[in-house]
């Protein structure tokens, strides 16, 4: 999935964090505290594909287990925000290195559609 894709998905479908939500710091002036982001990334997905944006011209749809590289390596640039391919789950590291994850308001678990997708919209790329 190509950048654009990407900013524009998370444009029309990313649900801004709650004032409540709890952030944890999972990443500061040494680099990321990749415990802490392995295990809210694992709690809000599970195995889930995560479409990710790091900035409009920056983004992808990997799987989990690759995702840890890709935000490593952009961590601390900007804001970075996750979803699930659903967009049911999001989470977001912010600039400053804390981050935290939530669901879509009314969904109490991060349960995707039959195919994984929102309602189809994450055709192959």
């Amino acid at each position: 999935m190509n950048p654009r894709r990407v900013h524009k998905l998370m444009l029309d479908h990313f649900v801004e964090p709650p004032l409540t939500l709890d952030w944890a710091i999972v990443a500061d002036g040494q680099g990321l505290r990749g415990s802490r982001l392995a295990d809210g990334l694992r709690r809000h997905f599970g195995q889930d594909s995560l479409v990710i944006e790091v900035s409009r011209k920056e983004g992808a749809m990997l799987p989990t287990e690759d995702a840890m590289a890709y935000i490593e390596k952009h961590v601390l640039r900007g804001s970075i925000k996750i979803a699930n391919r659903a967009f049911t789950a999001f989470y977001m590291v912010a600039s400053n290195g804390v981050a935290g994850g939530w669901t879509m308001p009314g969904n109490h678990a991060a349960a995707s559609s039959a195919d994984g997708t929102a309602q189809g919209m994450l055709e192959a790329d």
